[in-house]
């Protein structure tokens, strides 16, 4: 006859609890998508082109748990996007100011992703 082996895991519901807590802080990122979309409005309001200054007052942050988002225009700034791609037709050239500050900053972005991620790891003692 076989022998029967019997095996019994202590600390399941601490580990299921523990990675509940990770997987709540990997995808709920709103502290790190609020100081993303801060500083890139920052310095997309910094480039966008100026005349009276209206259009630069309008760029904000908007950030959600799963991104970091910078909005431009609304209200009486209804030009937002004819300055961001320009407007051919009536001969408006583009004055990119929104994309600028994203694609200038992808290592910046990147890096901070990457700090959170290290921040989790060394919050539940993972390394």
């Amino acid at each position: 006859m076989a022998e029967v082996i019997s095996i019994s895991v202590e600390g399941e519901a601490q580990v299921k609890s523990a990675l509940a807590k990770v997987e709540k802080d990997i995808v709920d990122r709103l502290p790190l998508n609020k100081d993303l979309s801060d500083e890139l409005s920052r310095q997309a309001s910094a480039r966008a082109p100026r005349l009276t200054g209206e259009l630069a007052s309008t760029v904000k942050g908007n950030p959600s748990a799963d991104k970091a988002q910078i909005l431009a225009g609304g209200g009486g700034v209804v030009y937002a996007g004819v300055q961001e791609y320009g407007w051919p037709e009536k001969n408006i050239k583009e004055q990119p100011y929104l994309r600028p500050a994203v694609y200038e900053n992808l290592g910046y972005i990147e890096e901070k992703y990457n700090d959170y991620i290290k921040s989790i790891i060394k919050r539940y003692d993972l390394d």
